[in-house]
């Protein structure tokens, strides 16, 4: 052990060179969730679809576990949400074009097949990592209507319809639950939640018919999910989306 520790200890010129960590440009929020649940099989620290949780929460009329249930929603117009996470593209025996892609959002996932003009129009939001809102009608197959299908509508990116969809918010506060406290918490979740949405504020008295709704006119909020968890962790105060 000595002879080996000592072999090159009178030799100057040999040095042990230590290696040189790489610099690698620093992952997005995005790649850094995709890490987490290739890891561990979770999203961990966050979810991607976290900035769009009030829309998928408050505005969509249906989400992956109703999707998977075409029965309870035969005839129906809805909207949904989500990330698109797999794509497959190809064309059918004739020559058609077809998209296929799973959609999750926070309580499942699920596959949804495009053909023809539908893949033509609708196949460029098939990418995965993007953010989609969708409008469709649940109906028969055209050829096998004995089966449902999701026929899309409308499709769009979620960060290019989310001011649009939340139009404003009404936040309720019953008049003996004002105070300097709430109004100091208020104050700042606003300030620095700033946003496009319009801002209502409903104050409510003893009694329930007794209620006074104000506009905020020279603020405007951001009502994404710091917001939301804070007024419903708030057991007294409540809110209204549109």
């Amino acid at each position: 052990q000595t002879t080996m520790n000592s072999l090159f200890a009178n030799d100057s010129s040999f040095q042990i060179t230590h290696p040189e960590i790489p610099k690698v440009e620093k992952w997005s929020d995005l790649e850094r969730l995709n890490k987490e649940r290739d890891l561990i099989g979770i999203y961990l620290s966050a979810h991607p679809l976290d900035n769009y949780a009030c829309i998928l929460n408050y505005v969509c009329t249906a989400d992956t576990v109703k999707l998977n249930n075409l029965q309870t929603l035969n005839g129906k117009e809805i909207s949904f949400g989500g990330i698109i996470t797999n794509v497959r593209e190809g064309q059918t025996r004739r020559g058609s074009p077809y998209t296929i892609f799973k959609l999750e959002d926070y309580v499942g996932s699920i596959e949804i097949a495009l053909f023809g003009e539908d893949s033509v129009n609708y196949g460029r939001f098939a990418r995965v990592g993007l953010a989609v809102y969708v409008t469709a009608k649940i109906q028969p197959k055209r050829y096998r209507p004995e089966e449902l299908e999701i026929k899309i509508n409308s499709m769009s990116l979620l960060s290019d319809v989310k001011d649009k969809l939340i139009s404003k918010i009404t936040i309720q506060i019953p008049l003996f639950e004002i105070n300097e406290t709430t109004v100091t918490e208020l104050s700042a979740l606003l300030k620095n939640n700033s946003g496009n949405s319009l801002l209502y504020f409903q104050i409510i008295g003893e009694d329930a018919h007794m209620n006074v709704q104000l506009f905020s006119r020279p603020m405007r909020i951001d009502v994404n999910k710091h917001v939301i968890d804070y007024l419903k962790n708030n057991l007294s105060i409540d809110f209204k989306i549109n």
